[in-house]
């Protein structure tokens, strides 16, 4: 069986897949903010902008 597997998976097919390095980044952000926190300009990680 793979249930072992998918249950590791937190996230379903189809919803947003990010790397667990960028969920602890965001996590680790204030007030649960997606921005960087350094930019007050339209570069924050919800809208999907490529970061510099």
């Amino acid at each position: 069986m793979n249930s072992d597997q998918t249950n590791d998976q937190k996230t379903p097919d189809g919803s947003t897949n990010i790397s667990e390095a960028e969920k602890a980044r965001l996590d680790a952000l204030p007030d649960g903010s997606q921005t960087d926190g350094d930019s007050e300009t339209e570069e924050d990680v919800a809208s999907g902008s490529p970061e510099q």
